[in-house]
């Protein structure tokens, strides 16, 4: 027999570890979209190709349907509803609720007027966004320097507090309570279809 070379011998070596564990090598013939697929679910189960093989002939009941056309018609299923949900307007942003700004004109100045009686004095513009809720039933704090609230709730429906407003962050624009949910959704594990 010819002598084993010093590249191969790390494979080799890994082979015979193989198969004292009680594995053996298989050679298949696939279609591409099939082999994709397969090396998508080994990645995302973090297993070897032939782990996932195994687990799918071991969850296999010789006699039933395979499934794959009903795994694709729930796929397609729930797709459909994620596309009629995006399209329909949620029940609860039929009409903004009203601002929590006092509705009356900003003056820089107290303005010296004679003494009438029965009119106000002037009041002079807020200072800063705090000032500018005063009148709201309850304004939860956040950083200033980092967060402003706007106009009107974002997209998804959020709001701060009582305000009818969406915090956002200075820097860009978006939504605290989206960022939240984003950053939960992508620690979360994906589900295994």
């Amino acid at each position: 027999m010819a002598e084993v070379s010093e590249l191969s011998k790390p494979v080799l070596a890994w082979r015979k570890k193989n198969m004292d564990e009680g594995l053996r090598s298989v050679t298949a013939w696939l279609p591409v979209d099939v082999k994709h697929h397969l090396e998508d679910l080994a990645s995302q189960r973090r297993q070897t190709i032939g782990e996932v093989i195994a687990d799918a002939l071991n969850a296999w009941q010789p006699g039933t349907s395979t499934g794959y056309s009903s795994h694709l018609e729930q796929l397609i299923q729930k797709e459909v509803a994620k596309q009629l949900k995006r399209q329909q307007p949620p029940s609860h942003r039929t009409s903004p609720p009203p601002l929590a700004v006092p509705q009356q004109p900003a003056l820089r100045e107290p303005v010296a007027v004679p003494d009438q009686s029965g009119s106000p004095a002037p009041t002079p513009a807020p200072d800063s966004v705090a000032d500018m809720n005063e009148g709201a039933d309850t304004v939860p704090d956040y950083d200033e320097t980092k967060f402003y609230l706007g106009l009107r709730p974002c997209p998804k429906g959020h709001t701060w507090g009582d305000t009818g407003r969406a915090l956002l962050r200075k820097k860009n624009q978006s939504c605290r309570q989206c960022d939240i949910e984003h950053k939960r959704r992508k620690r979360q594990p994906r589900a295994i279809e």
